[in-house]
């Protein structure tokens, strides 16, 4: 009987113990959509409507997900980010994006923020190399969205001779 009820008792507290304590860290973990969901929905409320550009730094090398997520908000209505990609004038990794900007609407606008998505990097040099890419003024604001996933919000990189 008391082999029984260890068979018994055993699964349901692995079920209890990973709705308390595993299932947290999925919804907070850089892989899981969640995460990069919230972040999203962060970046474009801090844009405040306003034209805006997103850059993401991912251990795996390309963004895809936040791509497809900015092109998913744009299927539904909201607005493109004026350029979205892992460093600026970069699109040739995902050969589709270009036949889908142009059925989507663009503006032209200069962006007046910058949003970069950080994951969490594997390899720090790696994150430096990508730091370098990147052109902006200054750095005005930072926000971890998860212990994975931080935001920072830049100023746009001042244009020569102004």
């Amino acid at each position: 009987a008391l082999y029984m009820l260890a068979l018994l008792v055993t699964p349901i507290s692995e079920y209890v113990m990973y709705f308390r304590n595993d299932m947290t860290r999925a919804l907070d973990s850089r892989e899981m959509l969640p995460a990069k969901l919230r972040v999203v929905q962060f970046v474009r409320e801090k844009a405040n409507g306003k034209p805006f550009s997103s850059y993401h730094y991912v251990p795996d090398i390309y963004d895809y997900s936040y791509q497809y997520l900015y092109l998913w908000d744009a299927w539904n209505g909201r607005p493109l980010p004026q350029e979205f990609s892992y460093k600026p004038g970069e699109t040739a990794y995902i050969p589709e994006k270009v036949e889908i900007l142009q059925v989507l609407p663009t503006s032209s606008a200069k962006p007046e923020k910058i949003f970069f998505i950080v994951e969490k990097p594997g390899n720090k040099d790696f994150l430096a190399a990508w730091w370098g890419q990147q052109r902006y003024g200054t750095i005005v604001g930072t926000q971890e969205i998860s212990p994975d996933i931080t935001v920072y919000e830049a100023t746009p990189a001042q244009e020569k001779g102004k």
